[in-house]
């Protein structure tokens, strides 16, 4: 049995709106995302807009420390995923299902793990997360004894 409590996790994060113009049909629309994609970015950070999110066409957007768009490149070409658009694999649904968007507030509402299941969910777990994962994590001993990843870890 795991010991991971079927607990709710919240995270606040700051955001930012910024209005976005098409360079090609001139759409606009004011879009929030976490601040700190910008504050972290040593210059300017380079957002894509995806075409449908503002209009029918794909674009870069260049955004300064001081929130403002300081040019837009169009997208010549856009890949699109072989599963089409929709298509989502079990683990993002399992996720998505999962989550609460409310405002700048993410919380997190993990359903219980089955016995039989619980520990392939575990372990799935652990692959998407290992690295950030500490060595002395009980949770995870099982999985974090046997990763080759972790050269260093010695028990």
């Amino acid at each position: 049995m795991s010991n991971i409590k079927n607990t709710a996790q919240t995270f606040q994060y700051k955001t930012v709106k910024i209005l976005f113009i098409c360079p090609k049909c001139k759409k606009s629309n004011s879009l929030s995302f976490p601040q700190s994609v910008v504050d972290n970015a040593r210059n300017l950070t380079t957002i894509s807009i995806p075409k449908g999110l503002i209009c029918e066409h794909s674009f870069q957007a260049f955004v300064d420390k001081n929130y403002k768009v300081r040019g837009y490149q169009l997208v010549d070409y856009e890949f699109e995923s072989k599963k089409g658009k929709d298509a989502k694999t079990e683990k993002d649904k399992l996720l998505f299902e999962n989550l609460i968007l409310n405002g700048n507030e993410v919380t997190f509402y993990p359903k219980p793990l089955k016995d039989e299941k619980e520990n392939q969910n575990l372990k799935d777990i652990y692959e998407d997360f290992w690295e950030y994962i500490p060595d002395n994590n009980l949770v995870f001993e099982q999985f974090i004894r046997t990763d080759k990843r972790r050269i260093h870890f010695i028990k």
